[in-house]
């Protein structure tokens, strides 16, 4: 409460009768802004941000470079998400020029693979914050961001992951349409990476994507649901092939019914989750997937990698317990035909 008022009376009052009270003032803002409570980093970075907006850089010389320094803190992730608010919300109060001049210094430090990996994460956190500061000025960025994003989620810490994930989901909730422009190739790419973290992670950013794309939700649970039970609805299974385009959604759904035979067990159940959750018909989309799913088994059949041979093996498993049931429905539908 103390933050809001604060940003409040900054942005509302001449600032020459505030400016006497900054030094009593930013110190206590410094230290809400590293507060272990989300809400309150929130609302003292907004706070920092309409300060900094009311009266300018210069009465905040050591801002910046204080928040580029807990932006890459070794002590705790909240100091450094606190500090990518905060550098966010600030970068907004001094204009889109800001915005230009620090992101090609953030998007390479991103994407340097010899720096600590507290130091990456920090500035990954920067793709969470700066879009929702910057929506429609941090358009151009999305496509430069999309590698570090991905190369981050094969980080061999967990941290470091989980906040490359939260980017990619912001970038989807955001950017939908860019999103599948610039974000699903490599989606699509990556969900025959040979690293397995890759796989897991492009499945659950794709499954974020189509349920944005469909108008479904993924939070719903599947677990009680049998291997070939479907949730989707005709309107995201039309919706889905208006967005993505008959080629592409197949692509997508052959890739994400080989991920329900994955090697690694987490690839798996998210791949079974984002099918059931999108598909509306096993049989029925598997006989229109069946050309482009067969062309991907066989590249993976031919391939070098193990992993992806047994998976594809796996998959053809799967696809002969399925095979009657496609032609089940080709006899149900020609049997309607006939009494047409």
């Amino acid at each position: 409460m103390a933050a809001q008022i604060i940003g409040n009376m900054y942005s509302l009052t001449d600032q020459k009768d505030l400016m006497p009270y900054l030094p009593t003032i930013i110190p206590g803002l410094k230290t809400s802004l590293l507060d272990p409570v989300p809400e309150v980093r929130s609302v003292s970075a907004r706070a920092l941000g309409a300060m900094v907006r009311g009266m300018g850089e210069s009465s905040f010389e050591d801002l910046l470079p204080w928040l580029m320094t807990m932006l890459t803190s070794e002590t705790s992730s909240v100091d450094r998400s606190g500090a990518a608010q905060g550098l966010s919300e600030v970068v907004g109060g001094l204009g889109v020029e800001k915005l230009h001049k620090l992101m090609p210094e953030i998007i390479s430090t991103a994407e340097r693979t010899d720096i600590a990996p507290h130091v990456k994460d920090g500035y990954i956190m920067m793709f969470i914050y700066m879009p929702v500061v910057f929506t429609n000025e941090f358009t151009p960025y999305i496509g430069q961001i999309i590698n570090p994003i991905l190369k981050a989620l094969a980080d061999e810490n967990e941290y470091v992951r989980d906040t490359a994930l939260k980017a990619g989901q912001r970038i989807v909730t955001l950017y939908a349409d860019s999103a599948i422009l610039l974000l699903l190739p490599e989606l699509e790419k990556g969900l025959f990476d040979e690293n397995w973290r890759i796989r897991y992670s492009s499945v659950q950013l794709l499954g974020d994507l189509l349920y944005r794309i469909s108008g479904v939700t993924g939070k719903m649970s599947t677990e009680t649901a049998s291997e070939d039970d479907n949730f989707g609805t005709e309107q995201s299974h039309t919706a889905i092939i208006t967005a993505l385009g008959a080629d592409r959604r197949n692509r997508v759904l052959a890739g994400l019914y080989m991920g329900r035979s994955d090697v690694a067990l987490m690839v798996r159940q998210a791949a079974l989750h984002v099918w059931k959750v999108v598909v509306t018909n096993t049989p029925r989309t598997l006989r229109e997937i069946l050309p482009t799913l067969f062309s991907l088994l066989l590249g993976c059949l031919a391939s070098d990698s193990y992993d992806k041979r047994q998976v594809a093996a796996r998959t053809l498993g799967d696809l002969k317990g399925a095979y009657n049931q496609i032609n089940l429905i080709k006899d149900k539908e020609s049997a309607l035909v006939c009494q047409k």
